[in-house]
């Protein structure tokens, strides 16, 4: 199952159809006890992980979270839970899909898609972290938006177009439950002056869109758009001197925001499902219904 936006097939399963602002995103709780994988999965998770070690991909064994449960109200007030759960994790879980057909991890990620498999049908309980992908598009102030093909370096997703700030819940770089309610935006807000080397603080605006990848065992998406008053010029100078994650990213794309624009880039490059769902939220956020529709009319002429 995929999600129509406009003539463009993304691969994901949209959960919120529409942007979910701010005020309305509320993370109440946060389970400290680790999620601890089956011994088959951990064994499994290793092997994955060392693997990729031994070919020098940029893997890290941190904390992280992930989504128990989440819930949106009659109010459209979102609900998202977490637990503690290290990246580890990930390659038992939605992260084992990307070696199905790689020689040497494939019997392996197939172990771990059967468990899959069994829990979609409902014969056992979740054995996953669930693990979400942070994922965000970056409006600029002279209406522009950015996004970037990650490096050859990427032990997953390589070489595909990606969000301007991709990232996730970091508890061991000061995302912390106790601070407010709103952890996704500053996981948001932190990732960017890491990888970006800006503060986008004193941002316009914020959503987000809440799905599942279809691709990658069903891995939670939590898409966002923010709208700032920086330039792209002024963004670009500031990675260029500042940002702290620079071997992130090959090369950077700067396309007008606009209908058109949107449609093209959604339809025309490689990119992962989290990378495609954020640029739907900022469309759905920014631009009008029928602009979307007369410029998918076109393009399909």
């Amino acid at each position: 199952m995929s999600y129509d936006f406009h003539g463009v097939k993304i691969n994901a399963v949209v959960t919120t159809d529409e942007p979910v602002y701010s005020e309305h995103i509320i993370t109440p709780a946060f389970n400290e006890k680790p999620f601890l994988l089956s011994p088959k999965l951990n064994a499994a998770a290793e092997t994955i992980f060392g693997t990729l070690n031994q070919r020098n991909k940029r893997v890290f064994d941190g904390q992280g979270v992930g989504l128990q449960l989440w819930h949106q109200d009659d109010s459209g007030q979102l609900m998202l839970w977490f637990r503690s759960a290290d990246y580890l994790s990930m390659f038992g879980g939605h992260g084992a899909a990307e070696f199905l057909t790689d020689p040497e991890l494939q019997d392996v990620a197939a172990a771990v898609e059967r468990e899959f498999r069994r829990w979609r049908k409902r014969e056992i309980s979740c054995p996953f972290s669930r693990r979400p992908l942070l994922a965000c598009s970056l409006i600029t102030g002279d209406n522009k938006f950015i996004i970037m093909r990650r490096s050859e370096e990427h032990a997953t997703q390589a070489a595909q177009f990606q969000s301007a700030i991709v990232g996730a819940i970091r508890p061991d770089r000061g995302d912390c439950f106790d601070r407010g309610p709103n952890i996704v935006l500053k996981a948001f807000l932190r990732t960017a002056e890491e990888e970006l080397g800006i503060n986008l603080r004193e941002h316009t605006r914020f959503s987000i869109m809440f799905g599942g990848d279809t691709t990658r065992f069903a891995q939670p998406i939590i898409a966002g758009a923010i709208r700032t008053n920086m330039t792209s010029d002024t963004i670009l100078s500031n990675m260029a001197g500042y940002a702290k994650e620079t071997w992130e990213h090959t090369n950077v794309i700067v396309s007008d925001f606009c209908a058109e624009g949107v449609l093209k880039v959604l339809g025309r490059h490689r990119m992962s499902a989290a990378c495609q769902l954020s640029l739907v939220c900022a469309a759905k956020m920014n631009l009008k219904p029928d602009d979307l529709e007369t410029a998918a009319a076109q393009l399909t002429q």
